[in-house]
C-alpha cells in the first residue's frame, strides 16, 4: 500500500466553493461611514461640543481598540481569509467517497466535491453540472431524475439506485456492462450566508456491491436448483403440519406441480396416513435437536402409496413450540 508523506499536500480541493457572504464587508463599509461621518461632524460642530464629551467618545474608542486586540490574541476575533479553512468538518465533507453537489432548490449550485469531478460528463468546459443535466443523455434514468428533482424542490429526500448500459459517457464506446448509480437528494439545515434553502445532493457508484448481490443471488439460485433436482426428496414443514417447501424431486413422487404449489396449500396429512403426521410433529421434549430415521409409506396425489426412508429432525423453540421441520426423503421401492 501506498504511503503518502507527510510533506506532500493530498487535500481534496473541492471543484466550487462558494464564497464567504459580502455582508461582513457591507458591516465594514457601514463601520466606516460612520466614522467618517462622526469626524465630519467633530470638524464642523466641534466648538459646539463640550471637550470632556469629546474625550469620552476617544477614550471609548480606545477601550474597544484594546479589547480588540486582547480578543484577537486570545482568538476570540479572526481575520477572514479568502480561503475556506480545513476544519474537521469541512475535510469530512471535501473527502467523501462519492460525488456530493450542494445546489438551491433551483438548481444553482454553490458547493462540488473533487470526487464528483471523476464522473464523466460532470464538467462542462471545466464547470461542474448539476446532477440532473449529469444524467441528462440518460433515458433509462430520466423517470428517476425526475422523481429526484421534483423531491429537491419540493424539500424532500429521496433516492434511487440508477442502472444505465455502458455507465456514464460509457455507452458511446459500445459497452454493455451495466452499470449502477445511487443518488440521493435531501434537505441541510439552514446555514449562515445563504438567503435559500440549499439542498445535498450525492451520487455514487455502486456498479460492484451490486455486482456482489447479483453473485450472491445467482450462488443461491444455484444451491437451491441443486436441492431442487437432488436424487432424493426434500421438505419443510412448520408447527402447525403445513408443508413449506418441497424439492421437485419429491414433487415429482407425489404428483404435484411446483408451479403451482402454494405455501400452507398441502398438509402433512395428505402425504402420510395414519399417526404418521404426528409422528413427525412430535420433536423431543428436551428441545435437543437430533436426527431421527423413519421408516413409512408417502401417499401420492392420486391416493397410491409408496414405502421411504425419512432422515428427519425436528425441534422445540426455547418457549417449547415446535419449530421447522427439515425432512430428506430418500425412495425405498428399489430395494
Amino acid at each position: 500500500m501506498a504511503i503518502t508523506p507527510l510533506d506532500e499536500d493530498s487535500y481534496p480541493d473541492p471543484l466550487v466553493s462558494r464564497p464567504r457572504s459580502a455582508a461582513g464587508l457591507w458591516r465594514v463599509v457601514a463601520l466606516a461611514a460612520f466614522f467618517i461621518l462622526m469626524a465630519i461632524g467633530l470638524s464642523t460642530l466641534g466648538d459646539r461640543i463640550p471637550p470632556d464629551l469629546i474625550l469620552v467618545f476617544l477614550g471609548l474608542l480606545a477601550v474597544v481598540g484594546v479589547f480588540c486586540l486582547f480578543a484577537i490574541a486570545a482568538g476570540l476575533f479572526r481575520f477572514a481569509s479568502s480561503d475556506e479553512t480545513r476544519t474537521v468538518s469541512r475535510a469530512i465533507v471535501d473527502s467523501l467517497p462519492y460525488g456530493a453537489v450542494v445546489t438551491d432548490r433551483e438548481g444553482k449550485i454553490s458547493y462540488v466535491n473533487a470526487q464528483y469531478g471523476a464522473f464523466p460528463g460532470s464538467l462542462t468546459d471545466g464547470v461542474p453540472v448539476g446532477v440532473p443535466r449529469l444524467f441528462a443523455g440518460q433515458p433509462e434514468a430520466s423517470e428517476a431524475v425526475y422523481r429526484l428533482s421534483r423531491a429537491a424542490r419540493d424539500g424532500r429526500p429521496a433516492s434511487e439506485d440508477i442502472r444505465l448500459i455502458g455507465g456514464l459517457g460509457g455507452a458511446m464506446g459500445g459497452s454493455t456492462k451495466p452499470f449502477w448509480y445511487r443518488v440521493n437528494v435531501r434537505v441541510l439545515p439552514a446555514v449562515e450566508g445563504s438567503n435559500k434553502p440549499l439542498v445535498l445532493w450525492s451520487v455514487e457508484d455502486i456498479t460492484r456491491d451490486r455486482e456482489r448481490q447479483d453473485n450472491a443471488f445467482l450462488e443461491l439460485q444455484r444451491a437451491i436448483d441443486y436441492l431442487d433436482h437432488a436424487p432424493a426428496g426434500f421438505f419443510s414443514a412448520d408447527a402447525t403440519g403445513s408443508i413449506q417447501y418441497l424439492n421437485s424431486t419429491l414433487a415429482d413422487w407425489l404428483g404435484y406441480d411446483l408451479a403451482e404449489f402454494d405455501t400452507d396449500q398441502i398438509k402433512l396429512d395428505d402425504v402420510v396416513r395414519g399417526d404418521g403426521a404426528s409422528l413427525l410433529m412430535r420433536g423431543r421434549g428436551d428441545g435437543e435437536i437430533r436426527t431421527e430415521i423413519i421408516d413409512i409409506d408417502l401417499v401420492r396425489r392420486n391416493g397410491t402409496s409408496f414405502p421411504v426412508r425419512l432422515l428427519h429432525r425436528a425441534a422445540r423453540l426455547a418457549d417449547g413450540e415446535l419449530g421447522e421441520t427439515r425432512t430428506l426423503v430418500l425412495d425405498r421401492r428399489s430395494g
